[in-house]
């Protein structure tokens, strides 16, 4: 046997040895994929109609919906007069007899009684049931613009890890090329066995970074199941913030000194967030119980209206006359320095207590602004700092080792690294993309201003 025919047939075997046991890894990939196949059907909707579904399947919504409903029934029955009360019995019955006619004094008596709360009570407490209705709308209100962050945020990282499986498919085509130069020169006698094992633990860890963005795909898609069912989001775009934008262009979100017009924007900004809204009616029940401990100085009053029947006779041998009894009740506060004046006292600090909680919320929505427009301010120059040098710096290192793999002094190696970098970064861009549209969204849910 010649020296070459061995050569030939010692490279026949190494191909035959590594190729298998690439086809057996692969093989053992496809499987673990096949395992980690979503049982969520793909849908294809736009973030709007999504979150509308959402909004629409939320029961939370629904549930304070119903409250409110509730309360406006109670608030009318609050309103209410208290039922009258009805009163009958006998009175002067003679103990020796107990007949009904032989003393004068005998009767058969039925009266109705009939109270009235102090002062304008029953208006104040109808107007409760109002303030704490229109609280169980802000408490929706909240609920909605939450939902929506949510989708929102799930949908800006279902677009991050879309792209980043892009990106992870075309790292394992050119580990997969570099795989095979490196198997050939191997067999050629070129190459070592250890440049072969170096690329095959690359091609298992960006299987491995496949295998974790599904996982990720998937359990973002579980966790929308409570909203969208057994549907799969496919995240075709980042979203769009005409609204947002045109506010960041504004400047009322800067930190440098402010004029008053553009303070009192911002104010009013926040001022309609639903997290303040239901403060605000939260002072309003305060003041409220402030108007009940007012009233609670002016008396309680009520009537009684009596009729009495006698079947006796009078002292000249007639049926004694019917009685009619009215008499008038009244509840005198007089000695109001223990009880009165305390719960008007407590109910003014109570007012108190929550506006100092309206203003400490107000204080932090507003740092949580001007810091995410920060966020965003400095994400926007990191992103453009990526799209304008990083990544054509890479694209010209591609371009440079190409050149030089024409001319022969760079390896394929070499040509495979630079591109597997520019990819590498491209990732970075993707995270840096991601992470400045979530903090829009936190930003948009801070400020109400989505789409």
């Amino acid at each position: 046997m010649t020296t070459t025919t061995l050569s030939l047939a010692l490279a026949n075997l190494r191909v035959a040895f590594f190729g298998k046991r690439m086809i057996q890894q692969r093989t053992s990939f496809v499987l673990v994929g096949t395992l980690a196949l979503s049982p969520f059907a793909s849908a294809q909707m736009s973030l709007q109609d999504a979150i509308s579904l959402a909004n629409d399947r939320d029961t939370q919504q629904l549930q304070y919906d119903y409250q409110a409903q509730a309360t406006r029934e109670s608030s009318v029955a609050a309103g209410q007069l208290m039922d009258p009360t009805l009163k009958v019995g006998i009175g002067g019955l003679p103990v020796d007899s107990f007949s009904l006619d032989d003393d004068m004094m005998t009767n058969l008596s039925v009266g109705m009684m009939q109270k009235f709360s102090r002062g304008d009570t029953l208006d104040i407490r109808q107007q409760r049931g109002d303030i704490e209705a229109q609280a169980y709308g802000y408490q929706s209100d909240l609920r909605a613009l939450s939902v929506t962050k949510t989708l929102t945020d799930s949908w800006i990282e279902l677009y991050y890890l879309q792209q980043v499986e892009a990106v992870l498919n075309q790292r394992s085509a050119l580990l997969s090329r570099l795989y095979r130069n490196a198997n050939q020169n191997y067999a050629l006698g070129y190459g070592e066995a250890q440049a072969i094992v170096a690329v095959e633990v690359n091609q298992a860890k960006v299987h491995q970074q496949l295998l974790t963005n599904s996982q990720q795909q998937t359990a973002l898609n579980v966790q929308l199941s409570e909203w969208l069912g057994a549907q799969t989001l496919r995240a075709d775009a980042l979203p769009q913030w005409p609204a947002l934008d045109a506010l960041l262009e504004s400047q009322i979100l800067t930190t440098a000194a402010q004029s008053s017009t553009e303070h009192e924007a911002l104010s009013q900004l926040l001022t309609r967030h639903p997290s303040v809204l239901q403060i605000d009616q939260a002072i309003a029940l305060k003041q409220n119980d402030v108007q009940l401990a007012e009233e609670a100085y002016a008396p309680e009053m009520g009537v009684e209206l009596m009729y009495a029947h006698r079947r006796a006779n009078d002292m000249a041998g007639q049926q004694a006359s019917d009685l009619v009894s009215v008499f008038f009740t009244v509840d005198v506060p007089l000695f109001t320095d223990k009880r009165q004046d305390r719960r008007l006292v407590a109910a003014e600090h109570g007012v108190g207590a929550v506006t100092a909680q309206r203003d400490t919320l107000l204080r932090q929505l507003d740092a949580q602004a001007r810091r995410l427009a920060q966020d965003i301010e400095f994400s926007e120059q990191r992103l453009a700092m990526y799209q304008n040098q990083i990544l054509a710096s890479a694209s010209e290192r591609i371009r440079a080792v190409n050149r030089s793999y024409q001319n022969g002094v760079a390896t394929y190696a070499e040509v495979v690294a630079a591109r597997d970098e520019r990819l590498m970064l491209t990732i970075e861009q993707h995270r840096i993309e991601a992470d400045l549209h979530k903090a829009k969204n936190q930003l948009a849910f801070l400020l109400n201003q989505y789409f």
